[in-house]
């Protein structure tokens, strides 16, 4: 997982660089949670390319 923050209202956004629901919604069971919803949320194409490029930029 690259970052997890609060959310509102009892959300949580969970950035990650595969999809980690079946582990995360393990977690929260085993740590005494509950859990209602696990949304996949993608890039769309023009955030994942200013992300790539930005990320790019720091390493030259």
């Amino acid at each position: 997982m690259k970052s997890v923050v609060p959310g509102r209202r009892g959300h949580w956004l969970v950035e990650a660089n595969r999809d980690v629901r079946p582990e995360l919604a393990r977690l929260v069971v085993e740590g005494g949670g509950s859990l209602r919803n696990l949304d996949l949320r993608r890039a769309q194409l023009d955030q994942a390319y200013n992300r790539y490029f930005a990320e790019a930029g720091h390493d030259a």
